[in-house]
């Protein structure tokens, strides 16, 4: 156990304790995509956005196999499953390759600039990720502040105004 009072158990020696809730924290985020993608789940609210933190966990590390098995039971999940959620560049969701491949699997206009500012002093961080991802620079401009506008604007908030 952890220390009196405390929540968290205490790490075994030798055992990474920040990386073992770091991949629990991953599976839970791409739990959610899951439900929220590939479910009915969203379909009674076709106006709603849904955006998940830290680039929706360990999804776009998993979606192939997720779109090989769907295709393999003859069940294949439509082309748009994707693109009913965004991501966004969270603390833990700031690497370059992480953000790299989320662009490849649900596209660059899926993602949206996210702090997670609580967890860390300075933005720093994640905005030198985006900047070194191995993508366009268009599609660092989208994720810095094109998708937010465009998100925005198709809920009816103009920016030049607000």
């Amino acid at each position: 156990g952890g220390a009196s009072g405390s929540a968290r158990p205490a790490a075994t020696p030798g055992d990474n304790l920040s990386a073992r809730t770091l991949l629990a924290t991953a599976t839970h985020l791409a739990s959610g995509v899951v439900t929220l993608a590939f479910t009915s789940f969203l379909d009674a609210y076709p106006d709603v956005t849904v955006q998940i933190a830290m680039m929706g966990g360990a999804i776009s590390y998993v979606t192939e196999q997720i779109e090989l098995a769907a295709e393999e039971s003859g069940s294949a999940l439509p082309a748009t499953a994707l693109k009913r959620v965004y991501l966004d560049t969270g603390q833990s969701g700031r690497g370059p390759r992480g953000i790299a491949l989320a662009a490849k699997v649900f596209g660059a206009d899926r993602i949206l600039f996210g702090s997670d500012s609580g967890p860390v002093a300075t933005l720093g961080p994640t905005i030198a990720s985006v900047k070194r991802t191995e993508i366009g620079e268009a599609e660092k401009a989208m994720i810095f502040s094109g998708n937010a506008r465009r998100l925005l604007a198709s809920k009816g908030v103009d920016l030049a105004t607000a």
